[in-house]
């Protein structure tokens, strides 16, 4: 069974030595709360590997509960708006995720985990997930376009930058800028350059010392 799991999370693009982009739904069962965010998972041993950062809601709740209190649901998806709203809409993600049936509008593949493990380290927790069932909801696969990588590499770099020193944090707004050519290069989507804009907005105010919430 672990075996198959592991082989299926392959064929979803997972690998051991690569981080791959999801969004994830933390949901305390206690409260039947839920958190959404943006994270970056790989396999490792029969599990999925993450980090969740001291900046993220989840990370209060994974610190201040039992392993066994919470689940996640991991959302496998090429969507960049899916992304871009788990940084700034996640509310509309939440309202998506308690529906459930608007997952497949956005989702891939949706994988199912129980929280086996949680590390305390510096600034974040390392999150060990199990996968209890994998639901593919596209079988036909999607072309890859790099308006799509841009946007979801742009947000990586704009939440990383509050923890950056200011050289990096320059050369992270310029790789930004970079990115957004590349959008408006690769795609006349006013969506996708809607929320590029917005990104790197963000990216300038927060060169400039208007820190982002």
């Amino acid at each position: 069974m672990a075996q198959r799991i592991g082989e299926r999370l392959r064929r979803l693009g997972f690998s051991e030595n690569v981080f791959g982009e999801t969004i994830a739904f933390f949901v305390a069962r206690e409260t039947e709360t839920v958190y959404v965010m943006a994270m970056g998972l790989k396999i490792a041993s029969e599990n999925l590997y993450g980090r969740v950062f001291k900046s993220s809601t989840a990370y209060k709740i994974l610190k201040s509960s039992r392993a066994s209190d919470v689940s996640c649901g991991v959302c496998v998806s090429l969507d960049p708006i899916a992304f871009y709203n788990s940084v700034f809409d996640k509310e509309k993600l939440v309202e998506c995720f308690k529906n459930g049936i608007c997952l497949r509008s956005i989702c891939d593949a949706y994988i199912d985990t129980s929280v086996e493990r949680v590390l305390d380290g510096e600034d974040f927790v390392e999150v060990f997930l199990r996968p209890v069932r994998i639901r593919v909801f596209r079988r036909v696969p999607r072309v890859f376009t790099r308006a799509s990588a841009a946007i979801v590499e742009a947000l990586v770099w704009l939440t990383k930058m509050p923890f950056l020193k200011e050289d990096e944090r320059r050369w992270a707004f310029e790789f930004i800028s970079m990115l957004r050519e590349t959008v408006y290069r690769s795609s006349s989507d006013e969506s996708h350059r809607k929320v590029v804009e917005s990104i790197y907005s963000l990216a300038k105010r927060f060169l400039e010392g208007n820190v982002f919430r």
